[in-house]
C-alpha cells in the first residue's frame, strides 16, 4: 500500500468517503489516547451503573423484610 493516495487506500478496504469525512469531523486531530478515552468512560460508566443496580435492589430486599412484606 506504500506509495497509494489515502483515498484509495482507504476504497481497497471498502470505506467510504462518506465515513471517512463523518470520522473526520468527530474525531478528526485526536491521538490514539484521546480516541480511547471516551470507551473507557463508556466501559467504567456501564459498570457504576450495575454497581447502582446492584444497591438498589439489594435495599429493596432489605426495605421489605424490614417492613415484614416477605
Amino acid at each position: 500500500m506504500a506509495g497509494l493516495k489515502t483515498a484509495e487506500i482507504y476504497r481497497q478496504c471498502g470505506i467510504s468517503n462518506q465515513a471517512l469525512y463523518r470520522w473526520k469531523s468527530k474525531d478528526g486531530g485526536m491521538g490514539t489516547p484521546e480516541v480511547k478515552r471516551p470507551k473507557q468512560l463508556e466501559d467504567q460508566n456501564r459498570r457504576l451503573n450495575q454497581v447502582v443496580a446492584g444497591r438498589s435492589l439489594d435495599m429493596r430486599v432489605m426495605k421489605t423484610i424490614i417492613e415484614g412484606k416477605y
